[in-house]
């Protein structure tokens, strides 16, 4: 498929060949959430109420079985299929990572949240599953079909996307189920961009520099940064603004290398200023790496601004 589908699309395409099973469990929960079914209803037997939904045996009872993995309903033996006591709480969920965070140092934080999270389902008795994206990183803006697939067959009731970039997002918050993300995109990058001007220039800077691995396009930090300077009287120029060419992120492994070189470039330039904001901390070894090879002293020749993750 070319993408995904937002709920009211999902629901409303006739066309698109569910099975009868989906189509009647994504109505049953409508009824449980709307209040129309009310805790404790019990359903008519599987035979009786295939007629009343005019579907057939076999979609009820394969309904049935979503719904109960959701936490919606309970079927007891002998007893029949009621509406849960509490059917609004949280049954299934899946775990979206756009990358392995098991995998660098830098990603210990993610991992630390990943664990939390975990934890806190399993107190609350909700079923989940990590879902790895496997494709290639330039195939991950695209819509994962197998996640698609999931989405649409009600496999889980709602997914938390760990570690998903803007182009991400784009799809996956249009599956039809509930979306919710973890992303340090929506850090406060205007907010650091301020505090951290403000900072040198309560220390008496009147010219700034940047290091950043993030690129103009799509986050805009750079662009933001700027302005803040000039807004703040603050001398800025091209030389001592050092950004990744392009739209290309600079991740990983990659990033230590890159505050490494992006320094020395900096201070070699013909003038300098006498402040230099680094963001985000991952390039601070690489930074440090390069001050101690030039042997610069601070903040006697050089303060410094930089990030550090509160997490």
């Amino acid at each position: 498929m070319d993408a995904a589908l937002t709920s009211g699309e999902y629901a409303g395409k006739k066309g698109f060949g569910l099975p009868a099973h989906i189509i009647l469990a994504d109505r049953i929960q409508a009824m449980i959430r709307s209040g129309e079914l009310k805790p404790g209803f019990r359903f008519p037997p599987t035979k009786e109420y295939a007629a009343q939904m005019n579907t057939y045996p076999l979609a009820v009872h394969e309904a049935f079985k979503i719904l109960a993995g959701h936490g919606l309903v309970e079927r007891q033996r002998r007893s029949g299929t009621f509406v849960s006591g509490n059917p609004s709480v949280l049954g299934s969920a899946a775990i979206y990572l756009g990358i392995d965070i098991m995998g660098a140092d830098y990603l210990s934080f993610y991992r630390l949240v990943y664990a939390e999270l975990t934890m806190l389902l399993k107190k609350e008795g909700v079923r989940y599953a990590t879902l790895l994206d496997p494709r290639a990183d330039e195939e991950r803006d695209r819509p994962w079909d197998e996640l698609l697939r999931l989405a649409e067959r009600k496999k889980y009731q709602g997914i938390v996307v760990f570690a998903a970039d803007k182009p991400r997002m784009n799809w996956l918050s249009r599956l039809p189920i509930p979306v919710s993300s973890f992303s340090d995109l929506n850090c406060r990058m205007d907010d650091f961009a301020e505090k951290s001007i403000m900072a040198l220039k309560e220390k008496g800077c009147r010219s700034l520099g940047l290091i950043t691995s993030f690129p103009e396009n799509p986050v805009k930090f750079p662009e933001c940064f700027i302005e803040i300077a000039k807004l703040n009287k603050m001398k800025i120029t091209d030389q001592w603004i050092k950004i990744p060419p392009g739209d290309s992120w600079v991740q990983g492994s990659q990033m230590e290398r890159y505050g490494y070189e992006r320094f020395l470039e900096f201070w070699n330039s013909p003038k300098r200023p006498d402040g230099l904001v680094v963001y985000p901390d991952i390039l601070l070894p690489g930074v440090i790496s390069a001050m101690m090879h030039l042997r610069v002293r601070a903040p006697e020749e050089l303060k410094f601004a930089i990030h550090m993750n509160k997490g």
